[in-house]
């Protein structure tokens, strides 16, 4: 054999090596993280969690203060009650479903951003690769990926492993986010404080007030199906509709539209004839696409 394609191949060996050995770090990376907080492992004692949201910036719909409760008994058993000025909703549910009671045609974003949020150990990514130095503000380790054509960086400190800063999407609307002030429940270590920011001017902070053991989970009556509530699935992997660029993917028509808040009847066509001719890759749940509501502002 001629010695430069012996060189070829040990150069080509030596780089899968390499990029395994990365990925196997980025994934022990990962699970140090999500075993350090995840609070509702099937190991976890029951909990009440309470929290304050702020959200302000550019999206005017979405600047509100917002209560947030969660009370969790198991992966079946399951209360989480938000409330804003303006808007108040009650989701119960299990492993498979959960049932969401609210006053408004659809859900407000906010809404969604605070369940993602508050459930940090679940970390939505899929190929992924561990990278040498932080990016977009975080301090540690780091890993990055881009799964479902959403990138993802994710920075842990180096010495306790815990999640320190996530970064999502790309400019324009990249969304950042610094999670700090970790405090012991239980076996676990949770964040009490979370800042986020995008490039659009939207803003949110959180604080948790409350985390403690709950002695009243045994009470199933707050875990029952509400009546008159919507039942979705529970997804372990969220998508969520997004306009795509790449038409191999094949987009989805709007199906329905419907008026939340008019400013009067000219712009309000005008706004649902724009929508109805908006094509998304539809949501999908554990990879199985489902219908989803979505708010949508114009200003």
């Amino acid at each position: 054999m001629h010695p430069n394609g012996f060189c070829l191949v040990v150069l080509l060996l030596v780089t899968l090596s390499s990029a395994r050995d990365r990925q196997e770090d980025a994934e022990a990376l990962l699970k140090r993280a999500q075993e350090a907080t995840d609070i509702r492992s099937d190991t976890s004692k029951p909990f009440r969690l309470r929290a304050r949201f702020h959200f302000a910036g550019e999206l005017s719909s979405e600047r509100a203060e917002v209560e947030y409760e969660e009370m969790w008994r198991s992966a079946d058993q399951w209360r989480r009650e938000m409330s804003s000025p303006d808007f108040e909703q009650v989701e119960v549910g299990g492993k498979d479903k959960r049932w969401v009671l609210h006053d408004l045609a659809a859900e407000p974003a906010r809404m969604r951003y605070i369940r993602e949020w508050t459930r940090i150990s679940v970390f939505d990514v899929g190929k992924v690769a561990l990278i040498p130095s932080p990016t977009g503000g975080g301090t540690g380790h780091c890993v990055t990926s881009n799964d479902n054509r959403i990138e993802q960086t994710l920075s842990f400190d180096p010495a306790t492993g815990l999640l320190t800063h996530r970064k999502l999407g790309t400019e324009p609307g990249e969304m950042s986010c610094d999670y700090g002030d970790y405090q012991k429940f239980g076996e676990k270590t949770y964040p009490r404080e979370l800042n986020c920011s995008s490039d659009l001017g939207f803003t949110v902070s959180g604080v948790i007030t409350e985390l403690s053991e709950d002695d009243t989970a045994g009470d199933p009556t707050r875990f029952a199906p509400l009546a008159g509530a919507t039942e979705w699935p529970v997804c372990n992997v969220c998508g969520f509709p997004v306009h795509p660029d790449d038409k191999r993917l094949r987009p989805r028509l709007v199906r329905a539209v419907r008026t939340v808040k008019s400013i009067g009847k000219h712009s309000e066509n005008a706004a649902m004839g724009i929508v109805r001719g908006w094509k998304f890759k539809p949501a999908t749940c554990s990879g199985v696409p489902i219908p989803y509501p979505i708010e949508i502002v114009f200003h």
